[in-house]
């Protein structure tokens, strides 16, 4: 027992002279940063959907939307805004930043609005503003004129429903979208409130004491904009010169930033969706598959045609415009133009369906609309206009690309050997089918089992019946089933 009581006071002394485990640090807390810069369109609405998934699936601390915009689309804005909504209960704060990359004006306007009260809160930097917001439509001319009562109507619907979920001035909102609203700021319970004069006179009647304002905050013959010093002075924003004051004041020490920007795909977006080369692109489809439809079997014009189709597809797609099954009516009039192309020539009703179910895929996935909600979403009907006026000046290109082939391609070098005038220039029709029974003539084309023959000068369009035939073989006219002429090896 002596022996063991020495050993145990020494055990006992070696396990308190240990030291300690240093106590595991608190984990940095994670900020997502999306920079939102130059003209709302579909690049940005691409980048925040991407951004949206990105962010539910780590959950960071905060969403810092960094903003610096003159506005753009108002169908995009409400997108973006959507999205943005959407990631509640994680934080999301705006920032309106000086001009970044000096490409716009150092501020939050028009659409830049919507986006920003779709955030929880807001931050601005000194020399920004915010406001402008009155929705304007392009006149013929190319030049720009505010958008009828109906449209700035809904438009500040949409902007008061935003700010009352958010908790932020509806008033002081919609007069950044309506100039005919005349607002007054006045201090109730110590409260400081922007108020109509139907809503001051509707609280002087329940017996409330304020001293009654001489002059209107914002009358009713401007739009209403805000430095960074005014929309802090009024309850708007919160004043920050850069990220860390916001972190600071959110007690987020040295937060670790993600910053998730534009990719190539988005810009690639941007590209692809712009009207110009929208229009381009189906104009350079639709030619591509007329071609097709007057010349035998499958070449060069088709793969171009379809190519265009696609690329076009393919950045309203990712643009979030053109749904699957809009693609799929793109698809399906294809088929229809290919079942015309190589098993049933000459008929007509499969080529017709199918350029109609191409052409209305293409429309719709213009927009992000079936049919235009006219009373909540007026400017829908714009946006439709806008698709059928593109669709229209695309098939105008293409008649005058098409007509632009049929007279000079056939007389390049090289190119004549794609395209061959005779068959461009369609078929002669016969004074009487019927009496065609019976004629004999050659291939001109391949048939496979469509394609081209001459008989007794004219040009036709024929199906084989059976195998194929090769060009320049010799063929007889079987029968004629309506418009369907039907063609067999001459037998020897």
């Amino acid at each position: 027992m002596r022996t063991l009581f020495p050993i145990a006071v020494l055990l006992l002394a070696a396990g308190f002279s240990q030291e300690k485990p240093a106590p595991t640090p608190p984990a940095r807390a994670r900020v997502v940063v999306i920079p939102i810069v130059g003209e709302i369109g579909s690049s940005t609405v691409a980048l925040m959907k991407r951004a949206a998934d990105h962010i539910r699936s780590r959950k960071p601390d905060l969403v810092l939307v960094e903003i610096d915009t003159p506005g753009g689309e108002m169908g995009a804005m409400v997108r973006v805004g959507e999205e943005l909504a959407k990631l509640h209960p994680i934080p999301t704060v705006a920032f309106i930043t000086p001009s970044m990359e000096g490409r716009t004006m150092a501020g939050a306007f028009s659409a830049g609005v919507y986006i920003s009260i779709s955030c929880r809160q807001i931050y601005m930097a000194p020399a920004t503003s915010i406001g402008a917001s009155a929705p304007i439509m392009m006149k013929p001319d190319g030049g720009f004129e505010m958008a009828p009562e109906k449209i700035v109507s809904a438009a500040r619907a949409q902007f008061r429903a935003r700010a009352e979920q958010h908790g932020y001035s509806a008033n002081l909102v919609q007069a950044m979208v309506d100039k005919e609203l005349e607002i007054f700021e006045v201090v109730v319970d110590g409260k400081k409130l922007f108020l109509t004069e139907g809503e001051m006179d509707a609280l002087k009647t329940q017996g409330q004491e304020f001293a009654w304002p001489k002059t209107p905050y914002d009358s009713k013959t401007k739009i209403l904009t805000l430095t960074d010093r005014e929309a802090v002075a009024a309850g708007l924003a919160k004043a920050a010169s850069a990220r860390g004051v916001i972190y600071e004041e959110r007690g987020l020490v040295s937060p670790l930033e993600e910053t998730v920007a534009l990719s190539w795909s988005e810009n690639l977006v941007e590209f692809l969706t712009s009207g110009f080369v929208s229009t381009i692109l189906l104009i350079v489809g639709v030619i591509g598959i007329w071609v097709e439809l007057k010349t035998p079997g499958f070449g060069a014009p088709g793969v171009i045609g379809i190519l265009a189709l696609a690329m076009l597809l393919f950045g309203h797609h990712l643009a979030g415009l053109a749904e699957m099954w809009e693609i799929l009516l793109v698809v399906a009039g294809l088929a229809l133009i290919a079942v015309e192309l190589f098993l049933l020539p000459g008929t007509g009703i499969f080529a017709i369906t199918g350029a109609i179910c191409v052409l209305a895929g293409m429309l719709l996935s213009f927009q992000d609309f079936v049919i235009p909600d006219v009373k909540g979403s007026p400017w829908q009907m714009d946006a439709l206009l806008s698709s059928l006026g593109r669709m229209a000046v695309a098939l105008m290109g293409a008649t005058v690309g098409f007509l632009a082939i049929l007279r000079f391609l056939p007389k390049v070098p090289f190119m004549n050997r794609l395209v061959l005038a005779t068959e461009l220039a369609g078929t002669a029709p016969a004074a009487s089918t019927g009496d065609l029974t019976g004629r004999q003539g050659h291939a001109v084309t391949t048939l496979r089992p469509g394609g081209k023959v001459e008989v007794d000068g004219q040009l036709l369009d024929v199906v084989a019946e059976g195998e194929f035939i090769a060009q320049g073989e010799p063929v007889e006219v079987l029968r004629v089933e309506g418009m369907r002429i039907v063609v067999g090896r001459l037998k020897r």
